[in-house]
């Protein structure tokens, strides 16, 4: 895939003030065909670790394997109604696109435990597939866990967290996940959030 790393997030630039928490996930937009890809990034210590990456199709499709989004931009939300963490001000990002007759919207929300994600897609026609992809680091253990999935490399441990209208798709033939929800509706939604999970791992 040829892809081109973009503008956000410099992790360490979200927060200038020294009293601000800093936000333990992040994530990197890269450009792919019309469309923008992303890497989920988890704060270890000073260290950021790359949980997944998702899968772009090389061609256009109808109901890719993640949503075909085309514009991003950022806004800062009062404290006040930020729904996770309300006392971070981190900027919000959202991200819009289209395929066919149907439109996605995404707003990010990093925090001091990872980043959230919630996803809308009015949907124009019958979906052959709806859902997000990613594709996972090498020799990557996963575990279920109460809503969601312990990921456990040899360094690190980080979790992914569902909704109750959302559920998880493991494919380890391909090295993937996917988050879908959990029912198609003209205007389908599901949510999910990556979050460190005492992401040094044990040596025990």
């Amino acid at each position: 895939m040829n892809s081109t790393r973009l503008f956000w997030p410099i992790p360490t630039t979200l927060f200038p003030s020294s009293n601000t928490p800093r936000p333990a996930g992040a994530v990197a937009w890269y450009r792919c065909g019309d469309r923008y890809g992303h890497r989920i990034l988890l704060r270890a210590g000073g260290d950021w670790v790359e949980g997944a990456a998702t899968l772009e199709d090389k061609e256009p499709s109808l109901w890719p394997s993640s949503p075909p989004i085309q514009q991003v931009g950022s806004q800062d939300v009062p404290a006040t109604t930020r729904e996770s963490s309300p006392a971070l001000p981190a900027p919000v990002w959202f991200g819009l696109g289209m395929a066919g007759r149907s439109h996605w919207s995404v707003s990010i929300q990093p925090d001091e435990t990872g980043v959230r994600f919630d996803w809308a897609c009015r949907v124009g026609g019958t979906p052959a597939w709806l859902g997000i992809t990613y594709v996972l680091p090498s020799e990557v253990r996963i575990t279920g866990i109460s809503s969601g999935l312990l990921l456990e490399s040899t360094q690190h441990r980080w979790t992914l967290q569902v909704d109750a209208d959302t559920t998880l798709l493991h494919r380890p033939s391909e090295n993937t996940l996917q988050v879908v929800p959990k029912t198609v509706e003209a205007t389908t939604c599901w949510r999910y959030a990556w979050r460190t999970a005492n992401l040094s791992a044990s040596t025990s």
